[in-house]
Protein backbone atom coordinates (compact mmCIF):
# COMPACT_ATOMS: atom_id res chain seq x y z
CA UNK A 1 0.00 0.00 0.00
CA UNK A 2 1.07 3.45 -0.82
CA UNK A 3 -0.63 4.81 2.39
CA UNK A 4 -1.42 3.95 5.95
CA UNK A 5 -3.74 1.49 6.04
CA UNK A 6 -5.82 2.86 8.90
CA UNK A 7 -9.33 2.95 8.98
CA UNK A 8 -12.14 3.76 11.57
CA UNK A 9 -15.16 1.92 9.95
CA UNK A 10 -17.35 2.80 13.15
CA UNK A 11 -16.96 5.17 15.70
CA UNK A 12 -19.88 5.89 18.96
CA UNK A 13 -19.02 9.06 20.75
CA UNK A 14 -20.36 11.07 23.71
CA UNK A 15 -20.42 15.22 22.73
CA UNK A 16 -18.28 16.79 25.07
CA UNK A 17 -20.80 19.53 25.65
CA UNK A 18 -24.06 18.61 25.09
CA UNK A 19 -23.85 14.87 26.54
CA UNK A 20 -25.75 13.74 23.07
CA UNK A 21 -24.64 10.05 21.82
CA UNK A 22 -23.48 10.91 18.41
CA UNK A 23 -22.59 7.61 15.74
CA UNK A 24 -20.88 7.85 12.50
CA UNK A 25 -19.75 5.01 9.82
CA UNK A 26 -17.92 4.99 6.66
CA UNK A 27 -17.11 2.53 4.48
CA UNK A 28 -13.86 0.83 4.40
CA UNK A 29 -11.95 1.75 1.32
CA UNK A 30 -11.12 -0.68 -1.66
CA UNK A 31 -7.54 -0.56 -1.35
CA UNK A 32 -8.26 -1.66 2.06
CA UNK A 33 -10.83 -4.57 1.68
CA UNK A 34 -8.23 -5.61 -1.19
CA UNK A 35 -5.30 -5.78 1.22
CA UNK A 36 -8.04 -7.83 3.97
CA UNK A 37 -9.02 -10.24 1.21
CA UNK A 38 -5.57 -10.78 0.36
CA UNK A 39 -4.81 -11.63 4.16
CA UNK A 40 -7.45 -14.05 4.14
CA UNK A 41 -6.40 -15.86 1.03
CA UNK A 42 -2.60 -16.13 2.89
CA UNK A 43 -4.50 -17.98 5.88
CA UNK A 44 -6.22 -20.05 3.99
CA UNK A 45 -2.77 -21.69 2.62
Amino acid sequence: MSRLSLHAWKLDLIHPVTGVPMHFEAPIPKDIRALMNQGKRIDNI
